[in-house]
């Protein structure tokens, strides 16, 4: 992938293989198509932060003796099943549990800040958000990793989005979407 002055062109966006790419940083006029003019350079300013390393959903994290997270079963939809005759149509109060991981890096900043974890429902609820204050420090390179233990009571069918905040600012938004499946009796899950 060739970057030039932060951009990436059209067409080495269709033709990026992340695998074997590699960048390369060229400081010149934009190189964006019939612009010619000079670019206010994105990628000389290397203060700022905290960068999102990774941000997710799992239903579960280990964390070794070097502090090293290995993340079991990555997740990004979950499917409520009930079986029976009498499984109702609409989903019923549904609990949720899983882990949410967030991995930043330090960058320029260090000192204590607030990061807060704010679940909104399909139909745009705010549920009660989760909140922690973490301290950055290690250099640029350094950093925190964060796990949240998400648990609320699901009442609807769909994309709850997650956001994630840092001293009031948005950092990303984690998507989890919830699926409400019925089964009757003699079928098996995954086949409705």
């Amino acid at each position: 992938m060739l970057l030039i002055n932060g951009h990436v062109s059209q067409h080495l966006r269709a033709n990026f293989h992340p695998p074997t790419a590699r960048i390369r940083i060229i400081r010149s006029p934009c190189a964006r198509p019939r612009c010619w003019d000079t670019c206010e350079d994105l990628m000389s300013d290397v203060t700022g932060g905290p960068y999102v390393q990774a941000a997710l959903f799992c239903e579960r994290v280990l964390s070794e003796k070097d502090n090293v997270l290995s993340l079991i079963r990555i997740i990004d939809r979950l499917v409520l099943t009930i079986a029976g005759p009498a499984a109702p149509e609409q989903m019923p109060p549904s609990p949720v549990a899983c882990q949410a991981v967030i991995m930043l890096k330090t960058g320029s900043l260090s000192g204590s800040y607030l990061l807060k974890l704010t679940p909104k429902t399909p139909s745009g609820n705010e549920l009660p958000s989760i909140s922690t204050r973490i301290l950055l420090a290690g250099g640029e390179d350094g950093g925190t990793n964060l796990i949240f233990n998400v648990q609320f009571i699901a009442n609807e069918e769909g994309v709850y989005w997650f956001d994630v905040t840092f001293e009031s600012q948005l950092l990303t938004r984690l998507p989890l979407r919830i699926v409400y499946q019925t089964l009757s009796a003699g079928q098996l899950p995954g086949m409705t």
